[in-house]
């Protein structure tokens, strides 16, 4: 049990990337074409970004935290 623990660790922080990155993907989208309608209110648009854009910063400390202790 204590094996997989470190790997899902590991692994967390580069799957939230990949959706935040996913996310803002959609918000340029929205931007640019908005009757595609991905996002209708520009308060969630607002909020999706902060939360993208933080737990981007949040993986790259967990990413370097990680590989510093091996």
């Amino acid at each position: 049990m204590d094996k997989k623990e470190p790997l899902f660790n590991k692994i967390l922080p580069h799957v939230i990337i990949v959706i935040s990155l996913m996310l803002i993907t959609f918000i340029m989208f929205n931007f640019f074409n908005p009757y595609m309608q991905f996002l209708d209110n520009r308060f969630n648009q607002i909020m999706l970004i902060v939360v993208s854009v933080l737990n981007i910063v949040q993986s790259g400390i967990l990413i370097a935290k990680t590989r510093k202790n091996k």
